[in-house]
């Protein structure tokens, strides 16, 4: 990425029928805000190398908790007074086995607010308008 976030996050499912449970802890973010994040379509450490959104159903861009999104689509996260964000989120289109699998593909932090596709502005429908790729990683066991 193009920043000094560090951290790690963890992805467990308990078996092939239930949600994926993510849970982050970041550091090195800009207080006092929030970032999109989401996972990408292709396992690449350099964060512009990464694709789209991961879109096995071929669906607009949303937020988590929209009934209609990219299976990548994981909203946002807030960021503390210190920079750090950790929290958890459960995320019922992310699998760990299977055709749709995430495992290889890369998990990114983007610079801005993921607008949910929600506004029509520029990137909306495909991006959410979430800004620059500034820290990514790959999925892996």
């Amino acid at each position: 990425g193009i920043s000094n976030v560090k951290g790690t996050v963890t992805f467990q499912q308990a078996d092939t029928n239930s949600a994926t449970n993510i849970t982050y802890d970041l550091t090195g973010n800009t207080p006092n805000s929030q970032r999109g994040i989401h996972i990408h379509e292709v396992g690449n450490t350099n964060c512009t190398l990464a694709m789209g959104h991961f879109n096995p159903f071929n669906l607009s861009h949303g937020l988590l908790t929209d009934p209609v999104r990219h299976a990548g689509d994981l909203g946002n996260i807030a960021i503390d007074g210190s920079g750090n964000a950790k929290g958890s989120l459960s995320a019922r289109l992310v699998t760990l086995s299977g055709p749709n699998r995430v495992i290889g593909l890369t998990f990114v932090m983007h610079g801005g607010v993921d607008d949910g596709g929600k506004t029509g502005v520029n990137t909306s429908n495909t991006t959410g308008n979430s800004g620059a790729r500034v820290a990514c990683g790959i999925i892996n066991l």
